[in-house]
């Protein structure tokens, strides 16, 4: 179907495997010329559709479960229905797995689903004993309110700037136009360090260099409204790797500013002024260096240019000082990496040729 409507699709309307949905801004006339467009393309490739199945010049629909309208997306009734009669499972996980996936359809329109239906999803874990307790009922019957509330996705205003904010594994899935906000209001009550075996990871860096890292496991203890619970992050090694290859701190305490052309990272104090052409480790850099707003760091970055320099493959061969925990192999998609290279040289003695 994408291949009869190549052209159209994103323009008036768009696909799913037979679904098909035109969209129009502006008036009836224009909207009467979309779908003809849309006919012709069917009818030149011998498809038909079905009357009774279509709706035509509407302001809202159900399209793929969800409700479409002029005001954003809900879930469709029908299926909210099903969710709210949903019987409560009696020593059965198949139940409990029906419930999560049938509600999960609409995980992006509940806030922190993830960890919401924690209590139920634990029951599907191997050798689990079933066990429904209070924080399994709480869960079932939250996710049920929350659906019935018929939950709204607005749609994204284009004419506001974006910003990418990280999504915490702790806080679930929500919707990334109020991620920024419930990072701000998360109370995190303690974090607990397990210890398990050491292993190594291979982490592929935005400069396309390889690094086997370790990795630990954490245990976080973290509260959002009035649930707790507790989840295990996975915390990689790369204060060395990226004081190294990037010459800047560990990216999750900072907010730093990217020059694609010139491929450099500039990075900023709390006071707003980019820093020097020196490495800094994340343990020099004090915590409010991440406060900065992205607008003041941009302007920052637009006031003295001049501290654009550093490059990654400058950095690269500047701070490729032996070191037997870090291990960097070159990769095809990103720069060729020298560490190797120069650490043979530094550690392979060197044979007289006169004997």
């Amino acid at each position: 179907m994408n291949g009869v409507l190549r052209g159209l699709t994103w323009m008036t309307c768009l696909v799913y495997l037979d679904d098909i949905i035109i969209f129009t801004k502006g008036e009836i006339e224009r909207h009467v010329v979309e779908l003809a467009g849309v006919l012709e393309r069917l009818r030149s490739a011998g498809l038909s559709l079905k009357l009774k199945k279509s709706t035509f010049a509407t302001t809202s629909m159900e399209y793929l479960g969800h409700h479409l309208s002029d005001r954003g997306v809900q879930p469709a009734e029908r299926l909210v229905k099903s969710v709210k009669e949903f019987p409560r499972p009696i020593d059965d996980t198949v139940e409990v797995k029906r419930f999560v996936h049938l509600s999960g359809y609409y995980r992006k329109l509940i806030a922190a689903f993830r960890s919401i239906v924690e209590p139920l999803t634990r029951l599907l874990k191997k050798d689990m004993k079933w066990q429904w307790s209070e924080a399994q009922k709480v869960s079932f019957e939250r996710v049920k309110m929350l659906l019935t509330t018929r939950s709204l996705l607005l749609y994204p205003n284009f004419g506001l700037p974006f910003r990418l904010v990280k999504v915490y594994s702790w806080i679930g899935d929500c919707g990334a136009s109020n991620n920024f906000v419930r990072l701000q209001s998360l109370a995190r009550l303690d974090f607990e360090e397990v210890e398990l075996p050491g292993s190594l990871l291979e982490v592929r860096l935005a400069t396309g260099v390889v690094v086997r890292t370790e990795k630990r496991v954490v245990r976080a203890r973290v509260s959002y409204g009035e649930t707790k619970f507790v989840d295990e992050l996975i915390v990689l090694d790369l204060d060395d790797k990226f004081d190294m290859v990037l010459c800047m701190p560990w990216l999750a305490r900072h907010d730093p500013v990217i020059d694609w052309a010139k491929r450099t990272i500039v990075r900023f104090r709390s006071s707003g002024a980019t820093e020097g052409d020196g490495p800094v480790g994340a343990a020099r850099v004090p915590r409010g260096a991440c406060d900065l707003p992205a607008e003041a760091a941009r302007g920052a970055a637009a006031s003295d240019p001049s501290a654009w320099t550093l490059t990654t493959e400058r950095v690269v061969r500047e701070k490729c000082e032996p070191n037997h925990k870090t291990q960097i192999r070159s990769d095809l998609r990103g720069p060729r990496s020298v560490k190797n290279e120069l650490c043979r040289q530094l550690s392979t003695p060197k044979l007289n040729k006169n004997g």
